[in-house]
């Protein structure tokens, strides 16, 4: 018998920015849209955004949302930012490099210059459980105008998420 798991969002270390991201591909459409938030290490709402794509893959939804993400960072000039998505696939890409001839690599490299500027930690896995401020911006891209939107106040939806955030309120994943 297979227990379930209890995760949680955690702060950065003090000094300290976290950007968390989503990106979300409906199954029945294609379309794409992503997400993502800057947090500081006291459980504080920088910035975030949403990004309608599209019709567009898995993965280069990610990293469209990655970069947007670090894009963001970058003009808020943060550095010493940590990096939380919920795809493997994305933290191998980053962590461990990608072969050159991967269809995505122009968009690779741009994250990855980006990247640089801002920070020189690796990517982190999170579950969805323990991203769903990402998630819920992800699927507000949904519903928004084809294009980006920068959110320097959290929309009202998503303060109950941000609240258990920041309590670091475990969630609850069904073990397969």
């Amino acid at each position: 018998m297979a227990f379930p798991n209890l995760i949680a969002w955690r702060h950065p270390p003090p000094e300290h920015y976290k950007l968390n991201i989503y990106g979300s591909v409906t199954s029945i459409s294609g379309l794409a849209a992503g997400g993502g938030l800057i947090w500081d290490s006291n459980g504080k709402w920088i910035a975030g955004f949403t990004v309608n794509i599209g019709i567009a893959s898995p993965l280069s939804v990610e990293l469209r949302s990655i970069k947007e993400g670090l894009n963001l960072v970058s003009r808020l000039n943060l550095s010493n930012t940590l990096f939380e998505t919920d795809s493997m696939d994305i933290v191998n890409i980053f962590n461990r490099g990608t072969p050159s001839s991967h269809p995505l690599l122009h968009t690779i490299n741009d994250c990855m210059l980006l990247r640089r500027s801002c920070s020189s930690h690796p990517f982190s896995f999170i579950h969805k459980e323990g991203n769903q401020p990402a998630d819920l911006l992800a699927k507000l891209g949904h519903q928004a105008p084809p294009s980006l939107h920068i959110l320097y106040h959290p929309p009202q939806e998503i303060i109950p998420l941000l609240l258990a955030d920041d309590l670091s309120t475990p969630f609850v994943r069904k073990a397969l």
